[in-house]
């Protein structure tokens, strides 16, 4: 059974992103549709099972979805693991360095190795010491403007 990775996914908040792709190479729409079924997943906030987790399935029926990598036989079921870890899909779970700022966060510049904000702490989204601000019109260099100083248009509402 030839396996090989054939796509990445965002994971986390699909919503908040505006679409999701796939490439497949796959003769079968079935290999298309397993593709899918597994980075949807991710987009969903679900992990690759680790060893052990999927029991519903043997690697000659395809193993489970979020296997980390698939191949022939497609794989059509999610493991307990995945099932157990969707669960919370009613509410998104807030995630510190998703590249999202969100409430309990002064800053939040995405994970340890893709933060580029001088400003900001990413192992716990806080600014670093002497910071003022992370992000935005008004701050430069970590120090928000001078009072006085237009950062954005005024926006009158009536």
């Amino acid at each position: 059974m030839e396996r090989r990775e054939i796509s990445v996914a965002l994971r986390g908040p699909v919503w908040l992103t505006s679409g999701v792709g796939n490439e497949d190479h796959s003769e079968l729409p079935i290999g298309a549709a397993a593709t899918m079924a597994h980075e949807i997943g991710h987009n969903f906030g679900i992990s690759h099972d680790a060893d052990g987790c999927c029991v519903e399935a043997t690697a000659s029926q395809g193993g489970c979805i979020m296997a980390p990598a698939t191949g022939h036989p497609f794989p059509r079921v999610f493991s307990t693991c995945s099932r157990r870890q969707h669960q919370g899909l009613g509410r998104w779970e807030r995630s510190v360095g998703n590249g999202f700022l969100e409430e309990g966060e002064e800053c939040d510049c995405g994970e340890v190795e893709e933060c580029t904000n001088p400003c900001c702490n990413p192992q716990n989204c806080t600014l670093k010491a002497g910071a003022e601000c992370a992000h935005g019109e008004c701050c430069h260099s970590c120090k928000l403007k001078t009072a006085g100083i237009l950062c954005r248009q005024a926006s009158w509402i009536v």
